[in-house]
């Protein structure tokens, strides 16, 4: 469910103009955080749960946000395991167990999950939550080994799907659909050695084609323009067309 719902909340896309998208806008591996909406957890302790998702990431090197690729996540699941109102002092005790998740939410794909049970009282039930999320530690071995194990599973993803990602870029490129096949290439994670460096190959290949292909357009249409309208005016829209052509087009010199 929290994996559906991320699919209506994502949206991957890249532009690539004249110049290169810089790699590093993509190859990062970034754990986007993301909390479910829950029913049973007040939004003040939803919101504290959120924090200590982000600091857990960027504690282990995982942090940030990469809005070209926020496909994998770092989620949890709050359960109440048991809860009691004592009534003498009027504090709520819960026993809840929360279980934290890296995923791809594009693949609704689970990589790895971790169980941690936590104790929490206060004179309301937020207060109580509160203080079970308060007691979450972001830098323990058991964090570190989970998230460690998932950026593995990640990176064996990729490596595992490197052919059939070289191979859904070219059809992309046959069909003209350069910014999509350079956006699907460029979100290898460099960590990736061996698919990261196909990638980049095949990379300067698509973008040169896409350069290429934007020249003759313009070109064609720089051409139209000063058949039907030789004048100054005309002249200058002739300039402004060409003048965003790439410089290491084949067809620049034309």
């Amino acid at each position: 469910t929290i994996l559906f719902s991320l699919l209506t909340l994502i949206s991957i896309s890249a532009s690539a103009q004249n110049e290169m998208p810089k790699n590093d806008d993509f190859s990062a591996i970034v754990l986007n955080v993301y909390v479910p909406i829950s029913n049973n957890i007040p939004s003040d302790a939803n919101a504290l749960l959120e924090s200590k998702l982000r600091q857990i990431a960027a504690s282990n090197g995982l942090g940030g946000t990469n809005s070209l690729n926020p496909r994998f996540v770092l989620t949890a699941t709050v359960s109440r395991l048991t809860s009691e109102q004592l009534s003498e002092s009027l504090l709520y005790y819960i026993n809840a167990e929360i279980v934290y998740y890296v995923a791809d939410a594009a693949k609704n794909k689970i990589f790895n999950t971790l169980s941690v049970n936590y104790k929490g009282v206060g004179n309301t039930e937020a207060k109580a939550f509160i203080d079970i999320f308060k007691k979450i530690q972001v830098k323990t071995k058991e964090l570190e080994i989970f998230l460690n194990v998932s950026k593995g599973k990640i990176i064996q993803s990729y490596n595992d799907q490197c052919d059939f990602i070289l191979k859904d870029a070219a059809t992309l490129d046959k069909q003209g659909l350069y910014d999509e096949a350079i956006a699907k290439l460029m979100l290898v994670p460099d960590v990736c050695k061996s698919c990261y460096f196909k990638c980049s190959d095949q990379v300067e290949a698509i973008y040169q084609h896409k350069i290429d292909k934007e020249c003759t357009v313009k070109i064609r249409e720089a051409k139209a323009k000063w058949a039907s309208t030789q004048t100054r005016e005309g002249a200058e829209q002739v300039a402004d067309i060409i003048a965003n052509i790439s410089p290491f087009s084949v067809c620049e010199p034309e």
